[in-house]
């Protein structure tokens, strides 16, 4: 997953290490940021592979924006549950598609013709990544129905609503990157002291603003619960909503009933795993 901000003026990104280790496994060129990243990492596992980094060189930035195999959260977040089903099904179509185009042309193709193999290997790898897009999808569904959390960056997002006015000077509160949150700080900058007393109408102000946003975009936030506490640098005021999964919910697969992709290479997950 990638989520795209701007920060003081420059466009960076976050990206999860799975994805940063995917890239270095089956893109055909990865940005030297993405190599160092991983090296500094270690073994990237399924207990730290939800992890975001940050990046803000424009190499890494132009790069993940091109990568249409990573899952572009911003666009993702606001979509309710049955059109996150559609875009689900034209990936697995387009995915299908690309995977009948490469068995066709494998068979036809000459075992001396170098060329063209090369060019099937880089084919291949464009399959693999798209199927684990797609196996990775349905995450966005889980995060939408309380099922799953996901560790991200305590940074307000600049797409995000904003609060403030001279009454409440010096505090502002803006969305977090995490669309279930809002975070009030101080417009200088300066940390939040440990007996800093917030005003109770702004702090209400913004948690409502918050959960107008939300009821306009996720059909199961009204089964909500807030949590609220410092950032442990002092910065943030974090008022944080967790959806608790309604019990008639049930948490199924977006491709209930669908056929999969019928071409397995396995997905970097399940290596994850050992």
């Amino acid at each position: 997953m990638k989520i795209f901000n701007k920060e003081n003026g420059t466009k960076v990104v976050y990206v999860q290490l799975y994805d940063i280790a995917l890239a270095n496994t089956f893109a055909p060129s990865v940005p030297a940021s993405f190599i160092e990243m991983a090296t500094l990492a270690g073994m990237i596992s399924k207990h730290n592979g939800d992890k975001f980094v940050r990046f803000d060189d424009e190499e890494t930035v132009r790069f993940v924006d091109q990568a249409d195999w990573i899952i572009d959260f911003k666009y993702y977040k606001d979509m309710r549950a049955d059109e996150l089903k559609e875009e689900y099904n034209k990936l697995r179509e387009k995915t299908n598609h690309l995977i009948q185009e490469y068995n066709s042309e494998l068979k036809a193709i000459a075992p001396d013709d170098a060329k063209r193999k090369l060019e099937l290997d880089g084919k291949l790898s464009r399959i693999e990544l798209l199927k684990d897009k797609l196996n990775q999808f349905p995450n966005l569904l889980s995060l939408k129905q309380g099922f799953i959390t996901m560790p991200f960056p305590l940074v307000p997002d600049s797409d995000g609503f904003e609060i403030y006015c001279e009454k409440h000077a010096p505090y502002m509160a803006h969305q977090g990157l995490n669309p279930l949150q809002v975070l009030i700080f101080k417009k200088d900058g300066k940390s939040l002291g440990e007996n800093e007393i917030i005003p109770e109408d702004f702090k209400a102000a913004a948690e409502d603003l918050l959960i107008t946003t939300l009821l306009e975009v996720n059909e199961f936030v009204d089964n909500a619960t807030p949590e609220i506490d410092f950032s442990e640098d002092h910065r943030y005021f974090v008022i944080t909503y967790h959806i608790v999964p309604k019990e008639e919910v049930e948490e199924k697969p977006l491709n209930e009933g669908k056929e999969g992709p019928t071409f397995r290479l396995g997905s970097l997950f399940n290596r994850f795993k050992k």
